[in-house]
């Protein structure tokens, strides 16, 4: 009986110790990466880019580039669509950036609908850059069907939003959403490509990291694009698992002396 009570005090303490560091991995973490997966296939991880400014000024929309995005380090081409993730240090707040095109060699105009589903229930996301607005659209490219251009949220779904864009040569399109999951707990975003234009055959799909390093995705329509948050464990939730281990190691050397 002695030695049941033991066993079960032990077990307690093993179970109470790894959930602490389960709702540890489920706190927001200083160092988060992100699982880059497409048909349940893991195609590498990637880092965010960061900065003290916002993540709407990270995109730079009405920067420089006379409103059309260029987040630094981010690679454009015109041939090539970017997602990446944005860390605000002031904030914490982990957001998803969407960029297209941006050189000559782009075709005339190009078309692209995605939808970006934010997979983390506690998250109240927002769209952060809509590029372009709806308004600039009507004054600018009145050529452009009703609905292009922009990044709203989706009236008949919870954090979900679709976008809508355009581009040309020289320019770029896109917009910013957040935020995203930044817990192993509560997951991160899914992005699904909707429809192509016919011209978008050639593009490049890549989800960027803040390293300098990308990852190329495959381009067929309707191919969902995961975000996956893998935090780095916290110090203290690495500290705690002594405590089961070192309990663990006692009770194999006094079960070998027996």
């Amino acid at each position: 009986m002695m030695h049941l009570h033991s066993s079960l005090k032990g077990a307690t303490v093993v179970a109470l110790v790894l959930g602490l560091v389960v709702m540890a991995t489920c706190l927001p973490a200083a160092a988060v990466t992100y699982d880059i997966t497409q048909s349940a296939v893991k195609l590498g991880s990637i880092t965010p880019f960061s900065g003290t400014q916002t993540a709407a000024a990270f995109y730079d929309y009405g920067g420089p580039h006379t409103y059309s995005g260029g987040p630094a380090g981010v690679p454009l081409a015109g041939s090539t669509s970017v997602l990446y993730v944005y860390l605000d240090q002031n904030t914490g707040d982990h957001s998803l950036g969407w960029i297209h095109g941006k050189d000559g060699a782009t075709p005339a105009l190009m078309y692209m609908q995605g939808t970006i589903e934010i997979t983390d229930d506690v998250a109240s996301p927002s769209v952060l850059v809509s590029d372009d607005s709806a308004i600039k659209r009507l004054i600018d490219e009145p050529h452009l069907p009703a609905g292009l251009d922009e990044l709203a949220a989706d009236p008949g779904a919870a954090r979900t939003f679709l976008g809508n864009w355009a581009w040309g040569p020289n320019r770029t399109d896109g917009g910013v959403v957040g935020p995203i999951g930044d817990t192993i707990c509560y997951g991160g975003a899914t992005v699904t490509i909707t429809s192509l234009d016919r011209q978008s055959a050639q593009l490049s799909w890549i989800v960027a990291s803040g390293d300098g390093s990308w990852i190329p995705l495959m381009t067929e329509e309707e191919n969902p694009v995961n975000f996956h948050a893998t935090p780095e464990l916290p110090p203290f939730a690495l500290a705690s698992l002594a405590l089961p281990l070192s309990w663990l190691r006692c009770r194999f050397r006094r079960n070998k002396k027996k």
